[in-house]
């Protein structure tokens, strides 16, 4: 993208994530002179975009849960720029694969799919056909009201209070759907939240991908803020944001540069932020100690495979494998007390499978296929024994499709350390041992969660948190991308306001 010499600016972005590249994109449209920059070369952080082997691909496996219905969308006609990419559905939907046995889900949650899920799940007893029924109609009928309730209630709690006779099969599916959204277990996930993006997707019924890759969103939206006379820099990385007279004022980057600006903007997370890009000489001790007891999200793991001929022909949105995993009784907190591969082998690891060409044929070579399947990791981007969690999603995978093994020309792998080092949050592994890795930001615990999650307005002024780290209540949440892009949105708005402020206290 082009460069300048312009040093000063109204605002900086630091990252182009969805919460990052919404943001500036957002100020940029409101005629805010604005720097997004960015320390790696390509857009969108975690959720980046890439060409390996003539396939376009995506870092990890995503889905946009809302399509173009929800924040993504809306901020994209905010911008102008809806009309520039398309939101693409598949009619068949997903397709769940639950202890060998498949089913086909459409993305229109009806009567007719809701039947076809009780058949598989086996229920066959009219008393639990009934308590299935009446927890589907619960859910797509729940009120806001109803969501605020349970927020401090983890899902797992919830479940068992709400609907404690439902088949075993059935709560399965849904504990499923909790790791699939926010990349955290049922056992500690809000059920507040969960509940309440649940029912959006339910009602939505428009999950999907869209064309180009994911990766696309943020680099369209990049370009908005160059079309709008603002500035991107790409590959080069903040080292410092500069704090003079108690307010953020700039950034230091590891090129040498220094740019200036009435309000900076990080999208590198809130630990990161504060304890290594600002430093914790400038906050309290009571702002740093609840900074540092913030609690990760989980990380993921993830195999590419690149295939000489198309082993799947469905154009399916995504693939659940997983099975029955509800007589283990595990803890990611024990780990201490017995080794990785000892917690990890009665586990039935479920693996999320996309194949962004089923719904994008241009984004592989005619004829081939490109598959990315990927399961939940703990966050630590220090540790080394990943071997058993790749094997579990070959294991998992390649009984329900043995033909991938046969036309694999190409995989790579990924963990969570390469997810630290991409999105930059990393720089904090020293100080917080078994922090960086994380796949979404923060966990969406009751404890982090609605009223609980941290404020994008830091104590410094003139510095704001933006992404899936921090956000605004009520309304601020969601799910993985969808959340990040909500934050965006909120964040451009502060900013906004607390620029429109300073200029008038200087009238």
């Amino acid at each position: 993208m082009t460069d300048t010499k312009e040093d000063n600016f109204g605002v900086i972005v630091i990252g182009t994530g969805f919460g990052g590249a919404s943001c500036a994109a957002l100020l940029a449209n409101k005629g805010i002179k604005t720097l997004l920059i960015d320390k790696n070369k390509f857009f969108g952080g975690k959720a980046f975009t890439t060409t390996i082997h003539k396939h376009k691909v995506d870092f990890f496996s995503h889905l946009l849960c809302m399509g173009g219905a929800g924040e993504i969308g809306a901020v994209l006609k905010e911008i102008n720029a809806f009309d520039r990419i398309k939101f693409l559905q598949t009619k068949i939907g997903s397709l769940f694969i639950y202890d060998e046995r498949p089913v086909d889900i459409k993305a229109n949650m009806n009567f007719g799919t809701i039947m076809k899920l009780i058949e598989w799940m086996d229920v066959k007893e009219q008393a639990q056909l009934q308590q299935v029924m009446d927890a589907f109609a619960f859910l797509v009928k729940m009120q806001e009201h109803q969501f605020d309730q349970i927020y401090n209630l983890t899902v797992e709690e919830w479940l068992e209070k709400q609907f404690p006779n439902i088949p075993v099969t059935f709560k399965d599916f849904l504990t499923l759907w909790c790791g699939m959204m926010f990349v955290n277990p049922a056992k500690y996930s809000s059920a507040g939240e969960y509940a309440r993006y649940f029912t959006r997707i339910l009602n939505s019924k428009a999950a999907g991908y869209c064309s180009g890759g994911i990766g696309y969103i943020p680099e369209l939206m990049a370009k908005t803020v160059e079309e709008n006379g603002s500035v991107v820099k790409m590959g080069e990385t903040v080292e410092k944001i500069l704090i003079e007279d108690g307010r953020a004022v700039g950034v230091q980057t590891k090129e040498g540069n220094i740019y200036k600006a009435d309000a900076i903007v990080s999208n590198v997370g809130i630990q990161p932020t504060v304890l290594k890009l600002v430093g914790p000489e400038y906050f309290s001790k009571e702002y740093l100690a609840y900074v540092k007891n913030l609690i990760p999200s989980f990380s993921g793991v993830r195999i590419r495979y690149f295939l000489s001929q198309k082993v799947i022909d469905k154009k399916y949105g995504s693939i659940l494998v997983y099975g029955a995993n509800h007589n283990v009784k595990f803890d990611w907190n024990t780990m201490s007390k017995m080794t990785f591969e000892e917690l990890m082998e009665p586990i039935n690891l479920p693996v999320f499978t996309s194949i962004p060409s089923n719904f994008d044929p241009n984004l592989s070579p005619p004829g081939e296929q490109a598959i990315l399947a990927t399961a939940i990791a703990p966050p630590n981007p220090s540790r080394k024994q990943w071997d058993i969690l790749f094997d579990k999603i070959e294991d998992n995978l390649f009984k329900s499709f043995p033909q991938i093994s046969q036309y694999i020309e190409y995989t790579d792998k990924a963990n969570p350390k390469a997810i630290s080092e991409i999105s930059g949050r990393n720089i904090v592994t020293e100080i917080l041992p078994g922090v960086g890795g994380e796949a979404v930001g923060l966990a969406q615990i009751p404890e982090q969660v609605g009223y609980n999650k941290p404020s994008p307005r830091s104590p410094i002024p003139g510095l704001f948190y933006v992404g899936c780290d921090a956000n605004v209540y009520p309304g601020g949440g969601g799910v993985g991308l969808e959340q990040a892009t909500n934050s965006g949105r909120n964040t451009a708005r502060l900013v906004f306001s607390y620029l429109f402020g300073k200029k008038l206290r200087t009238l």
